[in-house]
């Protein structure tokens, strides 16, 4: 009985922290195209960058401030939801009439992308959660800048193919995919964490070998021997990037409007 109950503890506590480890956060987010220098308009009318969702978990921005390490600063005070496998567009002018005609999903204001390079934060009060730095190199006058391989550094950007233009003629692809498809991650963390605890578990005889996936030790050796058996190795797949099908489609009509208070990423690349 008391072996029992310490059993169904040690499941208890370790489906505790599989719950409260394995939910996305800001910081799993993809800065995943840019528009630092807009031709078609000015810069205060067109500049634009995109954030991508690779988790399986909606993502609330709420409370996050957009920022660089200067002095520019600008926080979210309602809630703006990220879904998963989607894209959010954030603008200087959500005007499509003005901005160089694209929909906006979130627009912001104090803070400005630099064509002499800059940096582009996301921060949780003064807690980094995402960074971006460029130099002057980095984006084309007229022509976004996407994410085409990972860590998400600059070298791994490039510049948006001629023929993925938008609105007034401007080279990029706001809210919608790019040259290269940003792919959700192979395991969820919620399973890959699942993994983990099912596989402790068979370790510890709390559940049958069978149902965990993996095979369990025959017995767990004694303490005193100074030997304990060895976690499996189990290690969540990274978002990849991989090539874009053919046949993406162009961003959605600019006239699109999300609903208040709560606004939701509506664009999701195709499949």
């Amino acid at each position: 009985m008391a072996k029992g109950i310490a059993r169904l503890g040690i499941l208890h506590t370790l489906l505790l922290i599989t719950h409260g480890a394995s939910a996305a956060t800001v910081g799993d987010l993809l800065i995943s195209e840019i528009m630092v220098n807009p031709a078609a308009v000015s810069d205060s009318r067109g500049e634009w960058f995109e954030l991508y969702n690779p988790s399986g978990d909606e993502i609330n921005l709420r409370g996050i401030t957009i920022g660089d390490d200067g002095g520019d600063r600008h926080r979210i005070e309602s809630d703006l939801l990220i879904l998963p496998a989607h894209f959010l567009t954030l603008a200087r002018n959500g005007d499509a009439a003005v901005n160089g005609g694209f929909g906006a999903d979130y627009v912001y204001d104090d803070f400005t992308l630099s064509n002499a390079g800059d940096e582009i934060l996301l921060l949780d009060g003064t807690l980094e959660l995402l960074r971006l730095e460029y130099g002057s190199d980095f984006a084309a006058a007229g022509q976004s800048v996407e994410l085409v391989g990972l860590p998400m550094i600059a070298a791994n950007y490039g510049l948006t193919p001629a023929s993925l233009n938008y609105g007034r003629g401007d080279i990029g692809t706001p809210g919608a995919p790019g040259s290269a498809r940003l792919a959700p991650s192979a395991v969820p963390l919620p399973a890959a964490a699942w993994l983990f605890v099912t596989a402790i578990l068979a370790i510890f005889k709390v559940i049958p070998a069978a149902s965990s996936g993996i095979h369990a030790v025959s017995s767990v050796i004694p303490a005193a021997s100074g030997v304990y058996p060895s976690a499996p190795d189990v290690i969540p797949a990274a978002p990849d990037v991989i090539p874009a099908q053919a046949g993406i489609s162009h961003p959605p009509d600019s006239s699109s409007a999300w609903p208040d208070p709560i606004r939701r990423a509506g664009r999701i690349q195709s499949a």
